[in-house]
């Protein structure tokens, strides 16, 4: 493209990752490709950056001729040798790349949200045993310090009362 952002030529990759037919690239606007921002970005930052630095390299949004978004990874070099200047784009398809990584994010998230859904139903779960258990435990505590009637004992076998009696709180 040249600095006004004019497609002049194409090769067939970019026909191909456009879905477009061969003459419809040339001597189109760039910007009439691009995702909304990146049209934006394309005036504001793009062209006086590639003019100043002679290269520029970075990730574009592009839609393809059935409206899907492509994403693009692109190094981009400003040749001034031949008359107006023209810049040569090099460029890859990374959209499977996205949508993985946005997939990845997602299932993180997720993963996430089970951990603390899970991790908060184990606390209320240990507070629920803990709580009763607690004053079982005491209840069994102070009993062993007492003199067993029959009754108690009869309720109350002596190998099971001494394991509890005799555990931590």
């Amino acid at each position: 493209h040249d600095l006004k952002g004019n497609i002049k030529m194409a090769n067939p990759a970019c026909y191909q990752i456009l879905n477009q037919p061969f003459t419809d690239l040339s001597g189109s606007q760039l910007k009439n490709f691009l995702h909304p921002r990146d049209a934006d970005y394309f005036d504001e930052h793009y062209i006086p950056a590639i003019t100043v630095r002679k290269s520029f390299k970075g990730v574009a949004r592009v839609r393809n001729k059935q409206g899907q978004m492509v994403y693009l990874m692109f190094n981009n070099y400003l040749l001034l040798d031949q008359g107006d200047p023209l810049v040569i784009c090099f460029a890859i398809d990374i959209s499977k790349r996205v949508r993985m990584e946005e997939d990845l994010r997602i299932a993180k998230r997720a993963a996430e949200d089970a951990a603390k859904a899970k991790e908060s139903f184990l606390a209320n779960l240990s507070h629920e045993i803990r709580t009763p258990m607690n004053g079982i435990l005491g209840l069994a505590n102070m009993m062993a310090k007492t003199k067993l009637t029959t009754f108690s004992m009869e309720i109350l076998p002596s190998r099971t009362f001494s394991n509890i009696a005799t555990s931590e709180c």
